[in-house]
């Protein structure tokens, strides 16, 4: 996983084919679910980088040569 300021990350979210994150069903079990990219980009949109934050991910491709981008 890299770190990634709010700009950098934008980029990446807009040149991935598909983005997918982790949800937590309980302490022990975590799923991967598939984002909307309108959506995630949305939300970004409304943040401001005042605080500084990071943002992590890693870029895979699948066999289809795909581009998807997986969060943290």
């Amino acid at each position: 996983m890299n770190r990634y300021s709010l700009e950098e990350f934008k980029k990446l979210v807009e040149n991935a084919d598909m983005v997918y994150g982790k949800v937590s069903v309980n302490a022990a079990v975590n799923l991967p679910a598939r984002l909307r990219k309108k959506m995630l980009l949305e939300a970004l949109d409304q943040m401001d980088d005042k605080d500084n934050l990071g943002y992590y991910g890693r870029f895979e491709e699948d066999e289809k040569g795909r581009k998807i981008l997986v969060l943290l």
